[in-house]
């Protein structure tokens, strides 16, 4: 059989259940299930006939709705098979991305991961694939929504991650058969600025030396001994240690009455 060939889903079968079903339900959920199912058959069926008419482009949009409204593994498969129908780097990396879709969604079937698998194989080589981690953010690959782990055709990108108004953009610059493993963080929130406190002014150092307290004189005695002096210093020590007569006393008076035993003995010491 041709890939290319529309193949009928086994949900679409199941439509007639669901309808039959639905029909006998009163409860609201039943009603809006009922009414995802139709949208999505209509939508599968109008990508049938866009298919069989060659519009490839529009068969996949109309695939890929399907699958939205009511997931079901046979819209996206057909939904590959148009974009390869495209034959262009863009549906490529497309039908390689819902390959990607398949493997993490239908893991329980072989035969739809042997199928999704062979995709990958056969169209990453001339692909980029980019894969995102962030969380809790909302991806966005050249302004158009992307999932985490999608393939791109080679050249310039801008992914785009936003957390609600913060948002965040990773210029990208992809080769073909490269793997481009991508970490984004929210944007940091901008803190109010704390106000300034005033240091208390540092008190200045004074520029003036301080003075120096004044040494106290130590008491020598009358005379200090001291290396022996000259002949002509000779003369004056012993002038200085010679008793002088006190004001007022008479000159004849004798110099034992005035002089004290501590000078003469100073005396002695300073002449020896």
């Amino acid at each position: 059989m041709n890939s290319l060939t529309p193949v009928v889903p086994r949900w679409g079968v199941m439509l007639r259940g669901v309808a039959l079903s639905s029909a006998i339900a009163l409860a609201a959920p039943a009603a809006l299930g009922q009414s995802a199912t139709d949208e999505a058959a209509a939508a599968y069926e109008q990508g049938q006939r866009a298919f069989a008419n060659g519009d490839f482009s529009a068969a996949a949009e109309f695939f890929e709705t399907a699958d939205r409204t009511q997931p079901a593994a046979q819209a996206l498969i057909q939904a590959i098979r148009a974009h390869r129908g495209m034959r262009s780097p863009a549906h490529d990396a497309r039908a390689a991305t819902l390959a990607l879709t398949l493997l993490r969604r239908e893991a329980a079937d072989p035969r739809i991961t042997a199928y999704a698998s062979r995709v990958v194989d056969d169209l990453s080589p001339q692909l980029a694939r980019v894969t995102v981690q962030c969380n809790g953010c909302d991806l966005s690959l050249d302004a158009q929504t992307s999932g985490a782990d999608v393939f791109a055709e080679p050249g310039p990108h801008t992914l785009t991650a936003a957390w609600g108004l913060r948002v965040t953009h990773r210029p990208l610059q992809l080769l073909a058969g490269s793997n481009n493993p991508i970490e984004l963080t929210m944007p940091g929130e901008r803190l109010p600025r704390p106000p300034s406190r005033r240091a208390s002014p540092r008190p200045r150092r004074s520029t003036r030396r301080r003075g120096r307290r004044p040494s106290t004189p130590s008491a020598r005695p009358p005379c200090e001994a001291r290396s022996p002096p000259s002949s002509s210093a000779r003369g004056a020590s012993n002038s200085r240690c010679s008793p002088r007569r006190p004001t007022g006393s008479p000159r004849g008076s004798s110099s034992r009455a005035w002089s004290s035993p501590q000078a003469s003995r100073a005396c002695s010491s300073g002449a020896a």
